[in-house]
């Protein structure tokens, strides 16, 4: 479908990115950029490509959403790219958001500050600089915010971690364009995330209105994809055999639980298959 484009010379991509390749996250940080290499391989130059980030929608697997955003944040590490942020344009139960025309505004304002010098318009909402431990506090600090930041409801979207990697609720705080966060829970706060649901919905903008992508600050393993959970019953010991499996690209260790309770990185990691006679919950 391309081949009859490339002898004609662009200036530039826009991109609307569609959801279907959330069930491996992390193969999407290799397949995006490569794509946009072997566009700009067969034209012979480096032209602008600007894309849209997925907007906020309940999916069947936890978090895949959330990977692919944080993979298409990291996209932005090529030469003449942009990012639009649509974390206060989606609807979590609609997977198709109506809300188009700020979307085509924000790509047109990356153009033309970017290919057609034009000045004073804002193109990004906050993007996180640093997290920095303070006082048994995190105090963020954001690019894009020069004018300071808007939040709008102080304790949602924000959790903070200590070095158990456990995260807790934070209450956040503004100080000028600063960001102070805190709980009760964590007292030496080392990692904060924000948004880090597939249906969260923006609640941090800059004084421009522009909202802030989700974001972490730590580079710990998160779950991206379901496990397989295999029980087979073995009628001569009168019990399950349960056998656990990942199909995914990324390298990963499975952690699970017998209980119900969602796994964290202290949960029991998975090397061998185990037994269960008892009803059990198992998460993984």
């Amino acid at each position: 479908m391309l081949s009859p484009l490339i002898p004609f010379t662009i200036r530039g991509v826009i991109w609307y990115q569609g959801e279907s390749n959330t069930y491996d996250p992390w193969l999407y940080r290799k397949l995006f950029p490569f794509m946009v290499q072997s566009w700009r391989r067969k034209w012979g130059y480096r032209f602008s490509f600007y894309y849209v980030q997925i907007a906020p929608f309940t999916y069947a697997t936890p978090l895949s959403g959330t990977g692919i955003r944080e993979a298409q944040d990291r996209s932005q590490r090529m030469a003449r790219s942009g990012m639009v942020s649509t974390m206060d344009l989606g609807n979590p139960e609609d997977i198709h958001p109506r809300k188009k025309q700020p979307v085509g505004e924000r790509l047109a304002n990356l153009a033309l500050v970017k290919d057609y010098e034009k000045m004073g318009i804002p193109i990004s909402g906050p993007v996180l600089a640093e997290a920095k431990p303070m006082d048994g506090k995190l105090e963020l600090s954001f690019r894009f915010a020069e004018n300071g930041l808007k939040l709008e409801q102080s304790e949602t979207n924000f959790v903070i971690a200590g070095a158990d990697r456990m995260f807790y609720p934070a209450k956040a705080e503004l100080a000028g364009d600063k960001l102070i966060l805190s709980s009760a829970e964590v007292s030496e706060p080392v990692a904060c995330r924000y948004a880090w649901k597939d249906e969260a919905e923006a609640t941090l903008f800059n004084a421009e209105g522009l909202p802030a992508s989700s974001f972490r600050s730590d580079t710990w393993p998160v779950f991206f994809s379901k496990v397989q959970i295999n029980p087979v019953y073995n009628p001569s010991l009168g019990e399950f055999e349960v056998n656990l499996s990942y199909s995914g690209s990324e390298p990963h260790a499975i952690r699970y639980t017998i209980n119900g309770v969602e796994p964290s990185i202290n949960s029991p990691l998975y090397e061998k298959a185990f037994y269960a006679k008892a009803p059990l919950e198992i998460k993984a």
